[in-house]
């Protein structure tokens, strides 16, 4: 594992950083899979909450289904696939860490030098 992070603690790094910063309650996930919470007061149409629980593909929650944005794509928190993606995204982060802060430190420079201020990443 990278820098001797377990993979919960990588997912879980990830996806402060690109949490969506909302919770709603249904989403499908990009692997198509659908999360939903029927025990908050949330505004369903009549059977919605049945269709949901009667779907095979369909997962309930207790809390706010809330998505984490990469890519442009809305992978759902609590979904495996997310899971198993933010451990790639971290390793990756982790074993390209210098050149991923050498491009931040660049692009800050290019930034600078346009008279544009943008919080310093030190490598």
């Amino acid at each position: 594992m990278s820098d001797a992070m377990t993979p919960a603690e990588l997912v879980a790094i990830i996806d402060r950083a690109f949490d969506s910063r909302s919770g709603s309650s249904v989403r499908q996930c990009e692997c198509g899979r659908t999360f939903f919470n029927p025990s908050m007061d949330w505004d369903w149409e009549d059977g919605e909450i049945e269709k949901l629980v009667n779907d095979p593909n369909a997962t309930a929650l207790t809390y706010a289904v809330t998505a984490v944005v990469l890519d442009g794509r809305y992978f759902v928190s609590d979904c495996r696939c997310w899971h198993e993606r933010a451990i790639k995204v971290g390793e990756w982060l982790c074993a390209n860490q210098d050149s991923v802060a050498e491009f931040f430190a660049e692009k800050r420079r290019v930034l600078a030098a346009k008279l544009i201020r943008t919080p310093e990443i030190i490598p």
